[in-house]
């Protein structure tokens, strides 16, 4: 189920309030078009009705991908030493408040994710869209990335995944939010990081660059 609200927000730049739709929850299968607004970075974008001032509004969201079985919980600006107060027994709780019953016998085969950066939001939700692994995605950002400063003629911050056109996918190198380079991602590259890495993945909620680490080091 997708629930929203309307919220009232004040401009920093003119005071004029303006209204904004907050979503609390998405189900991408049934409202596609939230989906698309999510990749776009429109979904979380205001602009007043006013002046024109654009900016983001960050909030908490719950995405339910019911094709892809995958609910992701968006917290924005979550430090690291917030990471253990999150309780997934109060995840699925709020699941169940918003979709009912319906799916609290199927929870063993979905797929839980909590993330914190809008970047890596949209990350996910391009990843397992396109019916892929984020665990592997984000071991093959790790291995694939370059590390010494002789194999690389460029600086980056990390690397993300997205979508090129309608069905090519590439990874980015990001530099101070700007993309300045970029490595092809293949079907061939992927299921050979499959076949090699699939026996160190694990259940976590939290699959990122610290993630990636942990598990090549514990491997």
């Amino acid at each position: 189920m997708t629930r929203s609200t309307l919220e009232f927000i004040t401009c920093p730049k003119c005071n004029h309030q303006s209204g904004f739709t907050a979503y609390q929850s998405i189900n991408a299968t049934l409202a596609p078009e939230l989906k698309q607004k999510i990749v776009d970075w429109e979904l979380y974008k205001f602009s007043c009705l006013n002046c024109g001032e654009p900016r983001f509004v960050y909030y908490e969201t719950l995405y339910h991908d019911m094709e892809h079985r995958l609910m992701l919980y968006y917290v924005p600006a979550m430090a690291n030493r917030e990471r253990e107060q999150i309780k997934m027994e109060d995840v699925f709780s709020q699941i169940k408040q918003v979709e009912g019953d319906r799916y609290s016998n199927s929870f063993d085969t979905y797929n839980f994710r909590i993330v914190s950066d809008m970047e890596a939001f949209i990350e996910k939700v391009q990843i397992f869209d396109a019916g892929y692994d984020d665990r592997l995605v984000e071991l093959m950002k790790f291995i694939l990335a370059p590390k010494e400063e002789e194999d690389i003629q460029f600086s980056y911050d990390h690397m993300v995944f997205t979508k090129v056109g309608d069905d090519r996918y590439q990874f980015m190198f990001i530099y101070e939010k700007r993309a300045v380079a970029s490595l092809k991602f293949s079907e061939e590259m992927y299921e050979h990081f499959q076949s090699e890495y699939s026996g160190l993945l694990d259940d976590s909620y939290f699959v990122d660059e610290a993630w990636a680490y942990g598990t090549i080091a514990r491997g």
